[in-house]
């Protein structure tokens, strides 16, 4: 669940998702005043560069356990696979 809270009314309602910004437009969220809201560093051109910028934060930990690789970025995340724990 995102924890941002925005004063704008209906957000969460019109923007559930990451790629919201591409339906919308910069110029939409500019004028709106979403930009200066959210940051212009977290606001970006594509879902491309989004998923790359917010790939750079991730947990490498965590990253490293999940086998799914759904996108290009993953395959710079060595798969470790956890250990099994014995069923109770």
């Amino acid at each position: 669940m995102n924890s941002f809270k925005s004063s704008k009314p209906g957000w969460k309602r019109i923007c559930p998702f990451l790629g919201w910004w591409l339906l919308l437009g910069r110029e939409t969220l500019r004028k709106g005043g979403y930009v200066e809201e959210f940051g212009s560093g977290n606001v970006f051109q594509s879902k491309g560069e989004a998923i790359t910028a917010i790939f750079e934060k991730l947990d490498r930990e965590r990253c490293c356990h999940c086998d799914k690789r759904i996108f290009s970025e993953c395959t710079a995340v060595e798969y470790v696979e956890l250990p099994h724990e014995p069923a109770r």
